[in-house]
Formats: C-alpha cells, structure tokens, sequence
C-alpha cells in the first residue's frame, strides 16, 4: 500500500491562509532554510511510484504533462494545470498518497474525457493560477484560448462548473488574438496577487509582457491598468535590458517588501519589481540569474551550472514566512531555492532540489530526488511542502521542509475572526 502523509487540515491552516493572503506580517521561531539539496520527495501524484514516467490514459489520478500547481491553504487543496488534458485537477492534501485521486476536476465533463473546447465551463491548455481565500475566487490561466477564467465560490467547487467572468476574451465562446492592447492577451501564463491592493499580475507571454489587472470588481474583457515589459499597452518587442522581457512565464509577490518577481525566461533571469507604485514600462530594481540588466549568459544544462546562473527559469512561488523565493530552472532541470529578504543582483541560491549540489547535472532516470522539467511550483507554508509539477514525468512531486524547522504562527489582526 502507498504510503500516507497526514497534516492538519484547518483552524491554524484557515487563519494562516488567511493572513498570507493579507500581505499580513509572520512571526517566525528561529528562521531556518531547513531544504536539504538533492533531498527526495515524500509523495508523488499522478503516478503510482517514483520510478514511473508513463502517460497513462484520462482518468480520476492520472496527469498529462501538469504544467501548473497552485496551493488553497484556507481548504487544504492542490489545483493543478493537467495542459494536455485540458483540464485542472483539484486533490485534497490534508492527507497525502501516492497517486490519490482528484476530488474535483474543472474543464471536462467528465475524468475520462479530454477535449480542448472554448466555452464556459471548457479549457484548452490550462497551464497557472491561484485561489484567493479572501473572495473565494478561482483563476486559471487558460493558455490556447488566450484568456483567464475566473470562477466565483471557489470554496464549492462541483465537477465541470461555469466559470462567472473572463478576461482577455469579450465572451465564453470567443477566441480573438488582436494585436495588443490593454484588454487582450496571447498565450496567458503565470499569475499573481497583491490581496492588499487586488491587484492581478498576468504573464502575456507571447507579447513579452506582463498586465495588471484591479480585480476588486471583475467585468468580462476589461482593461489591465498597467503593464511591465514594454512601455505601453500596443507594444510587445521581446527585449533584454533593465525594462524589457522575452517571453515572461511566472510571477510571484511578496507582500512583506511590495516586490514583484517575474520569470524572463527566454532571458534566463528573474526580474524584480517594487510594485509598490506602478508606471507603464518601469525599470525592474534587481535581476536573479544573470549579473546585470544586459546579459544573457544562460547557464546551460550539463555546462557551467553555478549557484548563481539560471537557463529558461520557468515557474515561481513565495513564501512570505521565510522570504524564500523558489525558481523552476526549468532547462537546468532544478529547482533554485534563494532568500530574498534582502536581494542583489546575480545573488547565490541557498538550496537546490534535482540536483545533489549547485554544479552537477547527471539525470539518470526517474526517482524520487530528480526532476525533469519544472514547469510549476507552490510552496504550502503552513505544512511547510513545496509541489512541483514535473511536466515530463507526468507526475507532482512533494518535497517536505525538514520537521527541525520553525513553527510559523501569523500576526493576527484584532478583526481578524476563525470560525
């Protein structure tokens, strides 16, 4: 029988999830980075071992090509983006087994099917997203139909639900790619949220850009109110320079210092913003992955690995908790672990998981310590795990944060109420 990874699934979860969501400050017992390099995972999900690749056929635990994981810390649920599926996955987590099966799936019909459709309740490519706790509010990134489906009462998801809004399309049904401008969006990616703000942070991956939407209402096909990446909203040339982006696939915030990171993965770099006020096309204040706003050095994969380079960093997540930014390092097939409570440019990384150190790159097969293309990332503070899709294993893997580290507890604001 699979082995069974049991964590507690609410009260401290709910208020945790909750400030997190906030931007609210955490208080930390003795901070540590307790990830071992090279360590193996505890879990796997949509295979039913650490050794299997297989891509099996559409069903209740089966994964194809998973190219996002988002985490709800309120519910204790993993989404993931299965891409060739065309559907998302919902697993509850507060009880881990290998290959367990999903509790809910969005986009099909059904478990058994796997149909790329552009309507209300249909996907094409779902690839990111993210649940805001606050509103109950589902995002995904809908990545061939060039648009971000947003579905209210997330908390009640039932099997095939309709989405409530849109955004890049003007309807359910329709799928324009225009030229660009200040409501669409080519090939969606990664997303993000300032809760403070409700702020939108959407990866436009094809027009080098990344828009931002206020969110606070949401009405179908409107317009961003602001963009990184280029300087206004009809351009979308692919740069490399402190301003521009080539092909940005991932964001993450971090709440505790206003920052933005963005994934500039033809660049091979990380690009940090100060979001704390937003302006068309301003300059990224820090750079991940290479040493200045100029350079593509591309730390290629089995050539030169540093603790510093990066090649084709694809996904990110945050956790506020420890100011620890995770990289998928998707070409180097790594994950790149840094701490970014203060960050400077071409910075070292604390851990490394994949890989046994920062310099070795020696991929034999399919296991529990190596990863084969890291196309997602959601790190669960409050049980202290990172998920990770690895796209071509067809599989999630689960890395656990050693059990030495410290007990996170949230500041909790005097409003703040726990039912």
């Amino acid at each position: 029988m699979a082995p069974t990874r049991k964590v507690n699934p609410i009260g401290r979860g709910v208020l945790l999830a909750g400030a997190l969501a906030l931007g609210l400050p955490l208080v930390t017992a003795h901070p540590c980075f307790s990830f071992t390099n090279g360590q193996a995972a505890s879990s796997v999900l949509g295979q039913p071992d650490f050794t299997t690749p297989d891509l099996r056929p559409a069903s209740q635990n089966s994964l194809n090509m998973p190219e996002g994981v988002w985490y709800d810390g309120a519910n204790n649920r993993l989404f993931v983006g299965d891409l060739i599926n065309s559907r998302v996955m919902i697993f509850d987590v507060s009880t881990l087994s290998n290959n367990q099966n999903a509790i809910h799936e969005l986009g099909q019909a059904g478990y058994t099917t796997l149909f790329a459709t552009q309507t209300q309740n249909g996907m094409a490519n779902p690839i990111a997203g993210l649940f805001d706790p606050l509103t109950n509010r589902l995002f995904v990134s809908d990545n061939s139909n060039g648009r971000v489906l947003v579905f209210n009462n997330a908390n009640n998801i039932t099997d095939g639900m309709n989405a409530s809004s849109v955004l890049g399309q003007p309807d359910f049904t329709t799928v324009i790619a225009s030229p660009p401008d200040a409501k669409t969006m080519v090939r969606p990616a990664g997303l993000a949220y300032d809760a403070a703000r409700h702020h939108l942070f959407e990866c436009d991956w094809y027009n080098n850009r990344v828009l931002v939407f206020d969110v606070s209402p949401i009405t179908n096909y409107q317009n961003a109110i602001a963009v990184l990446g280029q300087p206004d909203f009809t351009s979308n040339a692919a740069t490399l320079s402190q301003s521009g982006m080539f092909s940005p696939t991932g964001v993450a915030y971090d709440p505790n210092h206003n920052h933005l990171f963005v994934a500039d993965n033809n660049n091979s770099r990380v690009l940090v913003y100060d979001v704390s006020t937003l302006t068309n096309g301003q300059n990224a204040i820090a750079v991940l992955g290479e040493p200045d706003f100029n350079t593509n050095l591309t730390a290629n994969f089995g050539n030169n690995l540093t603790q510093t380079g990066l090649s084709g960093p694809y996904s990110l997540d945050f956790d506020p908790a420890t100011n620890r930014l995770f990289v998928g390092d998707s070409q180097n097939v790594r994950i790149m672990i840094f701490d970014v409570s203060t960050v400077t440019n071409f910075q070292k990384a604390i851990n490394v998981l994949g890989w046994p150190d920062f310099t070795t790159a020696n991929f034999h097969s399919v296991n529990a310590t190596e990863t084969f293309h890291t196309f997602g990332l959601a790190y669960d503070s409050i049980h202290r795990r990172l998920f990770t899709a690895d796209y071509a294993s067809n599989r999630v893997l689960v890395f656990f944060d050693s059990p030495a580290g410290p007990v996170i507890t949230p500041a909790r604001p005097k409003n703040l109420r726990v039912q």
